[in-house]
């Protein structure tokens, strides 16, 4: 038997536009680009996009992959759905709903927190550090509350929390009170 594929959302709604230029969001992309080539018969991976990055995106991801503009960036100037492919969508203005048009079996979140939500579907999201517990100091007291707001939000909403390395993921067990 042929085991169904995967469908896969990403959330790449809060990808800056010069993403090619820092290292942290190269990574991202070069996972993505991975996970595409060697899980190909197993996943499909459905793209949660911006206005200023679906046609960079579209241009990593495979031909049967989705991408979906649901964010217009302030001061960007969107693509015309005239031009997209027959994969590429263009939903501004509808992230509470798109999960009822283009369900998913998991939502993978590689930049931190995600608004896509839907009743029952899994979330996996990222945590690359976490500075605002290990070196409060070297933040201002307003970036501390942000981060640590966001970091409970994702603790609250993640099925599973990926790391950026061992010493992340201890710390994220101790000072959220997580089990492996």
């Amino acid at each position: 038997t042929m085991k169904r594929k995967r469908d896969i959302g990403v959330d790449l709604t809060s990808l800056p536009v010069n993403f090619q230029e820092k290292e942290s969001k190269r990574a991202i992309v070069t996972l993505l680009t991975w996970i595409q080539t060697e899980k190909s018969e197993e996943l499909r991976f459905i793209y949660f996009c911006n206005s200023q990055t679906q046609i960079q995106i579209r241009k990593f991801c495979r031909k049967e992959s989705i991408t979906i503009c649901i964010n217009e960036l302030h001061g960007s100037h969107s693509i015309r759905p005239i031009l997209l492919s027959k994969n590429d969508f263009y939903r501004i203005g509808q992230k509470n709903s798109i999960l009822n048009e283009f369900p998913v079996d998991y939502i993978y979140s590689p930049l931190g927190d995600t608004k896509l939500f839907k009743l029952g579907t899994p979330i996996i999201s990222v945590i690359e550090d976490l500075l605002h517990k290990e070196h409060p100091d070297s933040l201002a007291p307003e970036e501390v509350k942000y981060r640590d707001k966001q970091a409970e939000s994702i603790v609250s909403k993640s099925k599973y929390i990926q790391t950026s390395s061992n010493y992340t993921k201890k710390r994220l067990l101790h000072d959220y009170s997580l089990s492996e």
